[in-house]
């Protein structure tokens, strides 16, 4: 796990990435203390738009849409080791303090997972191809190539 990374060029940064059997996740730390988390589509019967994030009750789907440029960033660093195993690079939202419904738990908008803490450890866990070694020397190219902020 690597912690507060510097966007090259930028003054931006990416909260945290994650190593896991299935790849690698770039996380992005939201605390919004007791606001309802909730995807809502515009409720049509044959909607094709993705639904939109909202936070106690405000359209907060900027903050999907911000995955991008940490995503890109991450896999360019990634595609710099030429490693023959296909690397996933995912992007997740994680919510701290956020309050959730009893049964809706985390969900998807478009590629960007959106889940609490309790979430983010099921879902990085999640088994896949890369082994404990390649994880960490996958782990130590990326901390080289993505110096901290």
């Amino acid at each position: 796990m690597l912690h507060d990374r510097r966007i090259p060029g930028s003054t931006a940064n990416i909260d945290h990435i994650v190593v896991g059997p299935a790849g690698v996740y770039v996380v992005d730390t939201k605390r919004y203390l007791n606001k309802k988390i909730e995807a809502r589509s515009d409720g049509m019967l044959f909607n094709t738009k993705p639904p939109r994030l909202f936070v106690g009750g405000r359209d907060q789907t900027k903050l999907v849409e911000a995955m991008t440029r940490q995503v890109s960033t991450v896999r360019a660093a990634v595609g710099d080791l030429g490693a023959d195993l296909p690397v996933a690079v995912m992007p997740v939202l994680c919510f701290v303090d956020g309050e959730w419904e009893l049964f809706s738990g985390p969900f998807r908008i478009g590629d960007v997972y959106v889940t609490g803490p309790r979430g983010l450890v099921k879902h990085t866990a999640r088994p896949g191809e890369l082994n404990a070694s390649e994880r960490v020397a996958l782990g130590h190219h990326l901390a080289s190539r993505l110096p901290e902020a």
